[in-house]
């Protein structure tokens, strides 16, 4: 099982989308213009939940949107779900390592950028929201 934040994720949270045919399916609607495939989404684990741009993973319930047509699904779960065992399975532990780098080199220069442009910033908790720059948001 998976441990994240002392709950332990021993199924997926949404069950009917376990089934790739199942979240194919939930793509039926889906606003195709200028955005990834959807087989990249289904493979990622993600099914479409009918509203704007919105995928939410079936197993971990991590819910991203906004894309772009050049963002890759299984990063962005990876990057923005790390606690997500499907996505990191999926990822394998090189590619996740590399994505887990790369976010926290990202957030390392948006802390860097915002101290040098003068303004006083209160330091809140990291929420795992990403930066303004980023086409995919997490809810």
């Amino acid at each position: 099982p998976l441990r994240s934040n002392d709950i332990v994720f021993t199924a997926s949270c949404n069950p009917t989308y376990s089934e790739i045919p199942k979240r194919h399916e939930s793509y039926a609607t889906w606003p195709s213009d200028d955005l990834p495939p959807v087989d990249g989404f289904v493979r990622a684990g993600f099914f479409y939940t009918g509203t704007k741009t919105i995928v939410t993973c079936f197993y971990c319930n991590g819910s991203l949107q906004n894309w772009g047509p050049n963002d890759n699904p299984m990063t962005e779960h990876a990057r923005w779900f790390p606690h997500c065992a499907y996505a990191r399975q999926l990822c394998g532990g090189e590619l996740y390592r590399k994505i887990q780098e790369s976010k926290r080199a990202q957030q390392k220069r948006a802390r860097a950028n915002e101290s040098n442009d003068g303004t006083v910033h209160n330091e809140l908790p990291n929420t795992n929201t990403p930066p303004p720059t980023t086409n995919s948001r997490q809810l």
